[in-house]
Order: structure tokens, then sequence, then C-alpha cells
């Protein structure tokens, strides 16, 4: 039985994030505070929510903005600081409503709206006889950019930090040494966290956040209140009214990290399912379809679960793939000097798991969309519903000896199928097929080539981002989301784990012998398509290394590192 262990940030990382935004100059940090408030509260430009909602709810996402006291601690006045309003001396005006008791200051919230944030982001929807409504104006994105620190954006690690002061994280006992030697691992899984609970949208990310990847280091002392307290100096310090209070105040959702969400959030999934999400979803399905560009990690993916299972194998599918092959059909035995009817790898595969029933089984299905899959089960698809079985045109022979004349899944073989959604024939996957499986999308995934990269101090391109804005480029021109291009043609071949160092040749023979020929073969007929992409140099296969990260700068210049 493995020990778990709860562990909290340590001083030394939230003093860090005290200091951090010690030093920021927010003119508005009042309205900065509470329009997170009102993304923690589900607001968007189409989602509304009336005032007494807020009156009620608002105070969940307070504790986690500005709460100057733990849960177990009962704070008077002044209990509301927004880590915008952190100063080097911190006085009654730098609080929200610090004039006001903290269980109270919940149902100053619409007070605030009414009197300062309708002219800002906030519009009101008033019907007759219905409760007031708020929503987020079409333009609230320009506008809360306007109010952000003059920084230009806020630096997510400490902000992620800040707002999970108080929570515990729970960890294995041996899963500690990884997360102290990769203290980044933990800023991660608190950013996510943010991410998730504050419903923050990919383009509000880009807008408003910068990730810096501070270590977040873990202590196994409980940090307090009063330990963040100490962090500050005040002219005017919060009313402690109670410790340890009989009644502690309302725990927050996110008060503990458990150590299965701490292990799905310190993948680096990007805008992928998590290895947990997906094995759940085929323990329930039985039968899923991963599908995606060329280069999204499918087949690696569909391999990592090959672990929580007892018996597993793969098969690549291609169109020489037939019912034979597949189902079963008459071949030559050279012991025999006859044909004789053999069951196929699927019939196999199904015999044999049949034959264990107290042990799980996978069967991966490579490049699924390549084969004409109606052909090759033919009769067959009707076994995929899992409550029926099918009659076989003969009786087949299988590798373990016995004879199989009708055709069915066991309940212990679960199936996985890898499809390339960027080749055509996907178009023609019979719909009877399609509707027996569980569907899940891959998209690239930036996030691991962040976390796999490592430069040398002569080496200006950050791989993540330029894969970005050649997807980006390459979606405004062709307008597809499956012609994009996958995080997996920028890992070298030879990579057997660890950091991959980027050298310049590295990437001269990766860009020029992998991302140019797809990228060719994608606009194959259309030059100006092309060009539009990557401009008129890149294309030149006879770029020395130099002159090609010149010209990748020249072209996408948020690249730099």
């Amino acid at each position: 039985m493995r020990t778990e262990i709860t562990y909290y940030q340590s001083k030394t990382s939230l003093r860090e994030t005290v200091e951090h935004f010690s030093g920021l100059n927010t003119t508005k940090s009042m309205h900065l505070g509470l329009f997170f408030l009102f993304k923690y509260l589900g607001i968007s430009k189409t989602e509304t929510i009336d005032g007494e909602i807020i009156r009620e709810s608002g105070n969940l996402g307070l504790d986690l903005l500005g709460g100057l006291g733990d849960p177990q601690e009962v704070i008077g006045l002044r209990g509301c600081l927004f880590p915008f309003g952190i100063k080097p001396t911190i006085m009654k005006s730098d609080y929200y409503n610090g004039g006001t008791q903290l269980s109270r200051i919940y149902g100053r919230v619409k007070d605030t709206i009414d009197n300062s944030l309708i002219d800002l982001y906030l519009k009101v929807i008033r019907d007759e006889g219905k409760p007031v409504k708020y929503v987020f104006k079409f333009n609230y994105i320009e506008i809360v950019q306007s109010i952000l620190p003059l920084t230009g954006k806020i630096t997510i690690d400490h902000f992620a930090r800040w707002i999970y002061r108080f929570v515990s994280i729970v960890l294995p006992e041996e899963e500690y040494k990884r997360y102290s030697e990769d203290p980044k691992l933990v800023t991660k899984v608190l950013i996510k966290k943010f991410l998730a609970d504050f419903n923050i949208t990919k383009e509000e990310e880009d807008a408003f956040f910068l990730h810096k990847d501070h270590p977040t280091e873990l202590s196994k002392d409980k940090f307090s209140g009063g330990d963040l307290r100490a962090l500050l100096s005040f002219q005017d310090a919060p009313e402690v009214k109670n410790t340890l209070a009989v009644v502690p105040r309302a725990l927050v959702k996110t008060d503990i990290i458990y150590s299965d969400e701490v292990k799905t959030m310190s993948e680096s999934t990007g805008d992928n399912i998590s290895t947990k999400e997906l094995l759940d979803l085929l323990l329930w399905k039985k039968q899923v379809i991963l599908a995606g560009p060329p280069g999204t990690g499918k087949t690696f993916t569909a391999k990592v679960l090959e672990s929580e299972f007892d018996h597993s194998e793969i098969h690549q599918l291609h169109p020489s793939t037939d019912y034979e092959s597949f189902i079963g059909g008459y071949k030559y035995n050279a012991v025999k000097d006859t044909f004789i009817p053999q069951a196929g790898f699927f019939t196999e595969a199904c015999e044999y798991a049949r034959t264990k029933p107290q042990e799980n089984h996978l069967l991966i299905l490579d490049e699924i969309n390549r084969t004409n899959l109606s052909n090759v089960l033919g009769e067959t698809i009707l076994v995929l519903e899992r409550d029926y079985e099918s009659s076989l045109s003969n009786t087949l022979d299988t590798v373990g000896g016995s004879k199989v004349s009708k055709l069915s899944i066991p309940e212990n073989l679960y199936i996985i199928g890898t499809m390339n959604s960027a080749d055509r024939s996907i178009a023609l996957m019979d719909y009877a097929i399609r509707r027996r499986f569980a569907f899940v999308n891959f998209a690239p995934n930036y996030e691991i080539l962040e976390d796999l990269s490592e430069y040398g101090p002569d080496f200006e391109i950050n791989i993540s981002t330029l894969l970005k804005k050649i997807n980006f480029r390459l979606y405004t021109e062709l307008k597809n989301i499956h012609l994009l291009i996958g995080h997996t043609y920028f890992i070298p071949p030879d990579y057997t784990g660890g950091k991959i160092q980027w050298t310049k040749e590295s990437l001269k023979l990766i860009f020029h012998y992998t991302i140019i020929p797809l990228l060719e073969e994608y606009t194959y007929g259309n030059d100006s398509q092309l060009h539009a992409i990557l401009g008129d140099q890149l294309p030149n296969p006879r770029m020395e290394a130099d002159e090609l990260i010149a010209e990748l700068l020249h072209q996408f210049p948020d690249a730099k590192t």
C-alpha cells in the first residue's frame, strides 16, 4: 500500500511571489481582481450571471483571490487583498472593501459592479420581472488588457501560486523526489488548475499572461494565514478575530489537490486528453479511435496505455489488409501441404482474451483508416456492438488449437484505433463503424515541446512558439485543422529521453527535410500558399544553418527566445 503525504508551497516560493506582486504598478487592482472573480463564476461574452448568484457565490472566488486568512481563521476588517494591490507597505486603500467585515464583503461585489464596472468590461441585461444579469462586453479582452500591470501581462506562475497559497498537495511518498528535483512540475500543476478553475480560454491566456517556468518548492510544513501575513508589510493590518475556529469559513473547492489530479495535471498533454482520462474512456466505451493530424502522438499515447493491461498487441493496418488477414480465411499450411481455414489476427486476439477471462487485453489497430474497414470486417461488423455474435462462413483454426465458427468480442478485450485525419480516406469510413467507437481528437502539443527543449546560448529560437506560429499561418491559408503539423515532427529521430539539446544544424535537418516537404505536400500545386506560410526564402534547401535561423526569426519574430 503506497504512503501519501500532504505538502504545501514553501514559504520561500510564496515570498518570491509576494515580492513579485509588490513590485508591480497596477492602477486598477480592484477592477482586475474582480475580473478574475467573474471568470471564476463563469461569466463570459455569452454566459450571463445574475446579481444574487454573485452575492451568494462570490465568497469562494474571493477567498482564492484575496483572502488573508486560511480557512481555519476568522478575519474581520481588511481581510481581502488582491495580489495586484500588494505594495511594499499596505494601507487601507489597498484592500478590497477594507472597511467591511470579511464575512459580509461578498455582498458588496454587486455594489461595486453597479458603481464602477458597468462602464468598464461588464454590461447589464435587464428584463422586466427577472433578476438583473451581467455579461462581458464584446471587447472585454481589449479593455482588460488596458488595466493590466505596466509590465503588460501577468506572470501566470506567480498568480497561480498566490491563488493556491493555502492549498495542500497530496503526493505518494515515492513521487516527492521527482517533484523536488523538477519543481517546475509543481508550478505546471498549479497553472493548469488555475486555468480550469477560473475558466480561462486560450484567447485570454495568450492576451493576459506570461509563462516564466518559475520553480515552486514544496514543504511538509503547512502554510498558514499567519505565514502569509508575515510576508507582507502593513500600515493597516488585517483584523484577525479568531484562529482555529470551531466553525471554519466555507472551504473552497480547491482546498486539496489529490495525487491523481496532480499526476494528470503534471503531464505535458497540451490541449489533448490525459492518459487517465483516456484510460477511463476506454474502460467505459471499450472501443476508442484517436484521430488527428500526423505527428500528434496518437500511436505513442496508445502504447503508453499498454502498461495498464495484462496483455497487449499492436497491428498496423494498410491498403492490403483484407478480410482473410483480419477475420480469417483459407491460407496455405506448409506442414499439411494444403489450404486450411485459418483465423486472422483480430479473431486470434478475441479468442486469446476469451481464454484468459481474469485478465484485461488491449488491441491497438494503428492507422485504422488506411484500409477499407467495412470490407475487412464484412458481415462481422455487427460484433462491434459487443452484445452480438456473428456466424462465420468457415470454421477457423486458431494458433491455440481451438476452432471458431462464431465471432464475438469478449468483455475483457479493449480496442484502440489510430487515424490520421489529414488522410482523405477518413471520409470513407462507414458511419456504422463510426458510431461504434468513441472518437478522441488530437492536436499539436506545444507544451511538450516547451518542456523537452533545451537551448544553448547561441540558439535564438523557441521551438514550441515556432511550431505554433507556423501552424497559425498554415490554418490561415488552408482553413483545415486536420492539416496542421504535429509536435513529433520536431522531436529528433534519435531522441531517447531527457531534454532535446537543440542546435542550428539539428533544426536545419528537421526543417528542410521534414517540415518543408510536408508543407509542399499540403500546398501541392499552389506555390503562393507555400510562400504565404513560409515566405519566399525558407523553402530554399540550400540555405546554411545561420541563414535559416535568421530567416525564421524574420518570418516569425515572436519565436525568438
